[in-house]
């Protein structure tokens, strides 16, 4: 990362509008790592489903999460996806059972009562479709971004909510498996595709600014039923 985007990421961090706190989520004999923060009267938690370990101490993926805070979203950073696994057949099943756990935890927290986000970043994307397929009751809307979201096949036409996928003309350039999806997503839905960008703090504000207005329908008083 630049000096100057390095720069900006912490100025807007030391303007956030919650203060990140690590987290332990319970799954199975394990813990998963996160990172919870919220802001006053959120309309809603995001729950950001990270494909990297320790996802709190990546630079761009904080900036995303400020963003969404910003415009009023609490959000959880869940670390989903170990080193190594590419979220396919078995390791995409492993992902989203993992991201099962994070809704869990997230629902007997004290956010239980928010409308609930599902936002893949990366090899994570697939996982939360998957994961809004499996269980669609609790979600108000997922946002897939990176590559290979047409993974959870068929499953895929048991999306209800809104669901917005994000694809890059670089790094996530497989727009014809993003177009592939959107043909089998039951639901409103849309795509954005985004140019790819060297510095990841303008490709975290670049995703937000994708974001934000696709979720404005999302309110605290549209919560669905779990």
């Amino acid at each position: 990362m630049s000096t100057t985007a390095a720069r900006t990421v912490s100025s807007r961090l030391t303007a956030s509008h919650g203060e990140e706190r690590p987290v332990g989520i319970p799954h199975g004999s394990e813990f998963l790592t996160g990172s919870l923060a919220s802001v006053p009267a959120p309309r809603a938690v995001v729950l950001i489903a990270n494909d990297r370990g320790y996802g709190r101490h990546v630079p761009a993926l904080r900036a995303l999460a400020d963003e969404l805070r910003i415009a009023g979203f609490a959000t959880l950073i869940a670390d989903v996806v170990p080193a190594g696994e590419n979220c396919r057949g078995r390791e995409l099943d492993a992902a989203a059972a993992r991201l099962a756990s994070a809704r869990a935890w997230l629902a007997s927290s004290k956010h239980a009562t928010l409308p609930v986000v599902l936002f893949g970043m990366g090899a994570a994307a697939p996982a939360a479709l998957l994961s809004a397929a499996a269980r669609p009751g609790d979600v108000a809307a997922v946002v897939a971004c990176g590559p290979n979201p047409d993974a959870p096949g068929i499953a895929l036409g048991m999306v209800s909510c809104p669901a917005l996928l994000i694809a890059h003309t670089g790094q996530f350039g497989d727009v014809a498996s993003h177009i592939r999806a959107l043909g089998r997503l039951g639901g409103r839905h849309d795509l954005a595709v985004l140019s790819e960008v060297q510095d990841t703090a303008r490709s975290a504000l670049d995703i937000a600014r994708a974001t934000v207005p696709f979720l404005s329908f999302v309110r605290k008083e549209d919560r669905r039923a779990a």
